[in-house]
């Protein structure tokens, strides 16, 4: 991007980026990446997997490819071009004027007659008798090397290469709009990855404890000192908690599903996650990380590039107002059947000239044009203002949901540690005999019920800082 600086890209995407837009030889092609079994990949190591595999990310590379040739096709115009022709004919030769040749410039023209038995061109047959119409024909071949270019075109070249060079900018910061959102998207399923699999530890602990339970109350029944519905509470509540370790496992299945569709894989059912802290708290304040947002965003300076674009556009199509003036010179060589007594000879000729073109009536094409390209240009100017909200209200929501985030985590840790107390306190009463099974069930269920509140808002305060990170387009410097 020529006019935004994103520091975020520059560190953590030109490398994949990188490595997947220069071309390599057959022998160096390297095949996808491979994921190892029982390797914990860090999320720094799935974000680079993801930047290299997601075809998202090589679709906008091949767009940002595109949008530099068309910059070069913008840049042609001010380089002459040069043309050869050539071309063979068989024609008639009666007592007509007719253009016969093709050659782009300088039509020739024919026309000969036959007088007592003789073919002469038709400029020569003053004071001849009109002979009569002969189809006979003979052979003729033009050759010819023109040179044109445009000397002054009031802007057109200047205004078509801006259009091309704002193109490649835009493309170049949606490419990197892509990448936030594919970073994103790795994020929020690696932290989901992680909710699951600790909430599949504590489902394990819960039947764990629920067919410790039932235990206790077995053996309570059996030894008459409990009634026999405290087994069957028992029981039932060994069935509940296996039901939740189902539930679990299937979460981790689906969490890693979203996973390799995040990064772009095919395959490696069984990836793993490291564990990852989530940072505690945020030192810069709103306002600031407003300021970084408008900086950093690639959508912002994509609009930026457009609008610049179709600032351009307006220019351009406004020269189509104004005269062109352009060189010409050519050098050529015509020729016809040697068996004709013709003037035509082939020694080549040359010129050299110059057109200027004005514009008189077009039907009022370029008129609407220019109306159209205004129009286009007042729609971007709204559409970064719309931005502009846009991304006052995610960063604002982002940070107040982060800061959430962080409360409920604080929350969610006390209330579990007040949970496990209560439980081990029930479990105590139940054993000496002073509590009922129904108690313990309830204890245990609040205490599973904390841990997994705990799980879940511990990761989801993740999600809410990759969401954080998302807005302002870059990660936030502890």
């Amino acid at each position: 991007m020529t006019s935004r600086n994103f520091p975020r890209m520059a560190a953590l995407l030109a490398c994949p980026l990188l490595a997947v837009a220069m071309p390599l030889s057959a022998e160096e092609t390297p095949g996808p990446p491979t994921l190892q079994a029982g390797h914990l990949y860090t999320l720094e190591e799935l974000e680079k997997i993801g930047l290299a595999n997601q075809p998202r990310i090589k679709a906008s590379i091949e767009a940002t490819r595109a949008a530099k040739e068309r910059k070069g096709e913008a840049f042609a115009p001010y380089l002459p071009t040069v043309n050869a022709y050539a071309e063979y004919v068989r024609a008639t030769y009666n007592n007509s004027v007719s253009t016969f040749l093709s050659v782009p410039w300088f039509p020739s023209i024919g026309g000969y007659s036959s007088v007592d038995g003789t073919r002469v061109p038709a400029g020569q047959l003053s004071g001849f008798q009109e002979p009569p119409l002969s189809w006979g024909s003979n052979d003729s071949y033009t050759g010819a090397v023109v040179a044109q270019y445009d000397i002054y075109d009031f802007g057109r070249r200047a205004n078509g290469l801006r259009v091309a060079e704002a193109g490649l900018d835009a493309a170049t910061a949606d490419q990197s709009v892509v990448a936030e959102a594919v970073l994103y998207q790795i994020r929020s399923a690696y932290y989901g990855l992680l909710a699951g699999k600790a909430l599949n530890v504590t489902a394990e602990k819960m039947l764990a404890e629920a067919k410790e339970h039932f235990t206790w109350a077995h053996e309570a029944v059996k030894d008459g000192l409990r009634p026999p519905v405290d087994e069957l509470q028992a029981k039932a509540d060994v069935t509940k908690a296996e039901l939740q370790l189902v539930r679990a496992v299937a979460e981790v299945r689906i969490g890693r599903v979203r996973l390799l569709e995040a990064i772009g894989e095919e395959h490696g059912r069984h990836i793993d996650v490291a564990p990852r802290e989530v940072p505690a708290d945020i030192p810069q304040t709103e306002e600031a990380l407003l300021d970084l947002a408008y900086h950093q965003r690639p959508d912002y300076a994509e609009l930026e590039a457009r609008r610049r674009q179709s600032d351009a556009t307006v220019a351009e199509v406004n020269s189509e107002f104004l005269p062109r003036l352009w060189g010409q010179a050519s050098i050529e060589v015509t020729g016809v059947d040697p068996g004709l007594p013709t003037s035509i000879s082939a020694v080549p000729d040359w010129d050299i000239g110059a057109v200027l073109a004005i514009p008189i009536f077009e039907g009022y094409l370029t008129t609407h044009q220019a109306r159209e390209a205004q129009a286009k240009l007042s729609e971007v100017v709204q559409q970064q203002e719309e931005l502009k909200l846009k991304i006052i209200e995610q960063v604002r929501e982002a940070f107040v949901d982060f800061k959430s985030a962080l409360e409920a985590v604080a929350a969610a840790d006390a209330n579990q540690q007040a949970a496990e107390e209560q439980l081990h306190v029930v479990e105590g009463r139940y054993n000496n005999g002073l509590g009922s099974i129904l108690d313990l069930i309830i204890a245990q269920a609040t205490a599973v019920s904390a841990e997994d509140q705990d799980v879940r808002s511990r990761y989801q305060a993740g999600r809410a800082r990759a969401f954080l990170d998302l807005a302002i387009s870059s990660p936030i410097q502890q």
